[in-house]
């Protein structure tokens, strides 16, 4: 029973490493599109609306990607 247990831990924290990267590609990707979107004039409440996110969030995302 130990062994079940310690692959499945193990397969769970290579899971978790492999679906990290695939979320830091596409927050990377957000960042992007959010100062592409703001560059070409749309509003930082019209790029939170089709997010699904708070203003606040856009201009966080904004500042974070300028660093």
């Amino acid at each position: 029973m130990d062994i079940d247990i310690k692959a499945l831990l193990f397969w769970n924290r290579k899971q978790m490493q492999e679906h990290k990267k695939a979320i830091e590609k596409l927050s990377h990707a957000r960042v992007n599109l959010i100062k592409k979107a703001t560059k070409e004039g749309m509003s930082v409440t019209d790029v939170a609306k089709n997010l699904g996110i708070s203003r606040q969030r856009v201009y966080k995302i904004i500042k974070q990607g300028r660093k």
